[in-house]
């Protein structure tokens, strides 16, 4: 049983997940993925987009931990939650886009020393990993660029160490 004390997403780590069941296959240890972490909302409801990430993350990119993946899709369902924000809705402007409101909170965080910069950074990166996924699996539908979740942007990093001169600049 699942009890839902306070009003916020719950993620819970579900055992024996498997691939495909047939009762006629007799070794059922290879279509066993184990454990697999999923998340519920506040309802408690079953949050299937992300939880088919994570089926993907394990299935398609053969990870084996999730720990990180999944807490940086709870702090952020939690965060949409709590902010009465939707994974799906972008509007045109960067500042109001759940992403960009999500990455000042994970700031706000690093600021008041609750969260360090290099944890926020992987969260940050994971949702982009969910949302990248999303679009590609044809989760979610991106009309035109200002409506999408986020923008990509390219910067040139100019090198000042030892090495500088066998790669004077690379882009991020």
């Amino acid at each position: 049983w699942l009890f839902w004390i306070h009003n916020m997403a719950q993620l819970i780590n579900s055992a024996d997940v498997f691939i495909e069941w047939d009762q006629e296959v007799e070794d059922l240890k290879s279509n066993n993925l184990g454990q697999l972490p999923t998340l519920y909302n506040s309802d408690g409801k079953f949050v299937s987009v992300v939880n088919s990430w994570f089926f993907d993350l394990v299935t398609i990119e053969k990870l084996k931990d999730l720990s990180s993946y999944s807490r940086a899709l709870l702090l952020y369902w939690s965060f949409l939650e709590d902010n009465s924000l939707h994974w799906d809705q972008f509007p045109p402007l960067k500042r109001l886009k759940p992403t960009y409101l999500f990455k000042h909170f994970l700031l706000n965080k690093v600021d008041k020393g609750l969260l360090s910069y290099s944890t926020a950074n992987h969260y940050l990166k994971h949702v982009i990993q969910f949302y990248i996924w999303a679009i590609e699996e044809l989760v979610i539908d991106i009309p035109d660029e200002k409506t999408a979740p986020f923008v990509i942007e390219f910067v040139s990093v100019i090198r000042t160490d030892k090495l500088a001169y066998l790669r004077p600049k690379f882009i991020v």
